[in-house]
Formats: structure tokens, sequence, C-alpha cells
């Protein structure tokens, strides 16, 4: 069963990081729940960190505005499973 979960939850966080790739926003859109709560960390350029609320929120104030300044990937290294059902990723820009 939790392998089932780190599965699932393995393949729609490869297909987020396949989507921002592209900057695909109808695949963000479908991805993302309406509720989505997305964290950045404080500090970063632009005044960029927080909490974004929503999907649209995290596409417009972080990964759109991060792609008009800087020429920027996510690189999911390793995916782990954790305990609770979440998923863990590791990787770089």
């Amino acid at each position: 069963m939790i392998e089932a979960a780190f599965a699932v939850n393995a393949d729609a966080a490869q297909r987020l990081y396949d989507a921002l790739r592209r900057g695909d926003r109808e695949a963000l859109d479908g991805l993302l729940h309406p509720d989505f709560v997305g964290y950045a960390t404080e500090g970063m350029p632009l005044d960029m960190g927080g909490e974004l609320r929503g999907p649209e929120a995290m596409q417009r104030d972080l990964w759109w505005r991060m792609g008009r300044h800087y020429r920027a990937e996510a690189q999911p290294d390793q995916m782990l499973g954790l305990n609770d059902g979440r998923l863990f990723v590791h990787g770089r820009y």
C-alpha cells in the first residue's frame, strides 16, 4: 500500500516538474489542487519568498516571476516516500 502511494505521488511530482520545465500552465492547473498552498524560502530575490495560496498565486508570484528574471530549472534528483504518506523530493536548480 505504501509503495502504491509513493508511486502515485512520485508520478504526480514528476509531471509537475515536467510541466514547469515546459512552462505548461494548463498542465499545472490540472495538477495543483484549488486549495494548494506553496511555501518559498524567505529571503528570495525580488521578495518572492513566503506563503503562496492557490495555484494561480504560485504560478504568478513565484514560478512565472522567477522565469522572467532568471533562467532556472528544477531538477529532482531523488524522491523518497515518508512514513506519513508525504513525498520528499531532493533536487537542485
